[in-house]
């Protein structure tokens, strides 16, 4: 069971509502082509810990959005090369 205070409670029931508003928007969400990512500012000395990854999603460090790639840095370097 999980705690409601919890980080993987927030980002679960996160997760039911998008798929909640795409149902009643009529719209489908292909759960295959879903990718976590966890944006950070690489400027701080320290980074936060990052949260249990979700369960059937891949995290990853760079995707792509409208043909532009975007890193987990904010950045767009890797789009450029």
């Amino acid at each position: 069971m999980l705690d409601k205070g919890s980080t993987m409670f927030i980002v679960v029931y996160c997760k039911h509502a998008v798929l909640a508003w795409a149902n009643v928007n009529n719209l489908r969400l292909n759960l295959a082509k879903c990718a976590e990512i966890i944006f950070y500012d690489s400027r701080r000395k320290r980074q936060p810990v990052q949260p249990s990854p979700l369960p059937n999603v891949p995290r990853v460090q760079s995707l792509k959005i409208l043909g532009v790639t975007i890193s987990s840095k904010l950045s767009v370097a890797e789009h450029a090369t």
